[in-house]
């Protein structure tokens, strides 16, 4: 204890080194140790692409390593997922290295190379006042969701809501029972309607340094995220990789729940109802879903559109493919060009709910108005 305070663990300070964390209370940043960051510089350095393979021992410490620097570069778990793969393998002595999982060491080092730029803020590891809360869904035609986005200054809930087709060669390769054989299962295809959600939240507020609430009716597409990583090469891992560079350069923190399928309503008719236009989509939210503001309709951007496709077919876009420079550039209230007229609001009957922040789903029993259960952020049991 005396050796501890006497190295100046116990000396007051703004910025501090503390286990290998350096802490500023001014600045409200955490990063790696110059000796932790010389560290991972190593570790990068020594897997050039030209590496083939590498002892499983060798590989185990290394991961070991990387691994204990996550705490300071939010997201960077959800890069493992190819990495952990490998040791699936472990009666083997050594290990080999694939392209594939090349690319996944490289986009470590573009988040190395951005932590060193920017030091990871406090808030993006702490959950703060909540910027939006919103629910997504994803079937065969289409991805979609809802989002309820508070403006503190007037009080009032904004609430966007966007959709985006599946092109039809992804359409071709989803899992059913007409095509066992296809390599896209609706899991992923719900898992990539979250990702979807986040950009489409991030380009319309500025959600930096601030978290946000995404439920879902998918129990995959939750548990993955939540993980960080999968021990598999397939689809889940390219979409997790998207997540992790996206939460990165976007500067939020992702909190995903569990909605019951029964009252996932909303997210529904915006993935399933390719039928209607946009605007009769819009007055349909308008009937069925009325708020005290209008509802206003997003676009998915093209190129993370483009990217999420990438994933599902199991390919890497660049980092500076599919990231804008802009971030949050458009205010509450300004979500789209479309939109219907306001409707008084008129509450469905009550719902018992759970109050847990983290478990979402609603009992069944209970009774609801019409088929339209959950109308609004009240309705999925989160509070501002």
């Amino acid at each position: 204890m005396v050796k501890t305070l006497l190295s100046g663990d116990g000396s007051w300070r703004t910025r501090k080194t503390i286990l290998g964390w350096v802490l500023d209370s001014i600045k409200h940043t955490i990063e790696l140790s110059p000796r932790r960051m010389r560290r991972l510089e190593e570790i990068l350095a020594g897997l050039p692409r030209s590496k083939t393979r590498i002892a499983t021992k060798r590989w185990q410490q290394l991961l070991g390593e990387l691994r204990s620097m996550v705490l300071a570069v939010p997201g960077l778990r959800c890069l493992f997922s190819l990495l952990q793969e490998t040791l699936r393998h472990e009666e083997r002595q050594r290990i080999r290295l694939t392209l594939h999982l090349h690319d996944f060491l490289e986009d470590i080092r573009w988040v190395v190379r951005d932590l060193q730029h920017r030091p990871t803020r406090l808030r993006e590891l702490v959950d703060t006042p909540v910027a939006a809360i919103g629910a997504s869904d994803a079937a065969a035609p289409g991805m979609g969701g809802v989002i309820f986005v508070p403006d503190r200054r007037t009080g009032q809930v904004h609430p966007p809501l966007w959709r985006a087709p599946f092109p039809t060669h992804v359409q071709r390769d989803i899992v059913s029972s007409a095509n066992p054989a296809g390599s896209i299962t609706n899991s992923d295809l719900e898992l990539a309607g979250t990702i979807a959600q986040h950009d489409v939240l991030v380009h319309h507020v500025d959600c930096r340094e601030r978290t946000i609430h995404t439920l879902t009716d998918n129990t995959p597409a939750l548990a993955w995220p939540s993980k960080g990583s999968t021990t598999t090469t397939g689809v889940p891992a390219y979409l997790l990789r998207l997540q992790a560079i996206h939460q990165r350069h976007y500067r939020y923190l992702p909190r995903l729940a569990h909605l019951k399928g029964d009252y996932n309503g909303m997210a529904d008719d915006c993935s399933r109802l390719w039928r209607l236009s946009d605007q009769a989509l819009l007055t349909h939210f308008r009937l069925h879903y009325p708020q005290s503001a209008p509802w206003q309709l997003c676009r998915l951007r093209p190129a993370m559109s483009s990217a999420l496709i990438s994933a599902l077919h199991k390919k890497r876009p660049a980092p500076a493919q599919l990231l804008s420079t802009v971030i949050g550039a458009i205010s509450p209230g300004t979500f789209g060009h479309a939109s219907a007229s306001p409707f008084p609001r008129i509450r469905p009957s009550e719902i018992s709910r759970t109050q847990s922040t983290y478990s979402k789903s609603l009992p069944p029993g209970s009774e609801t108005a019409a088929l339209h259960p959950v109308a609004g952020p009240s309705d999925m049991g989160l509070s501002w």
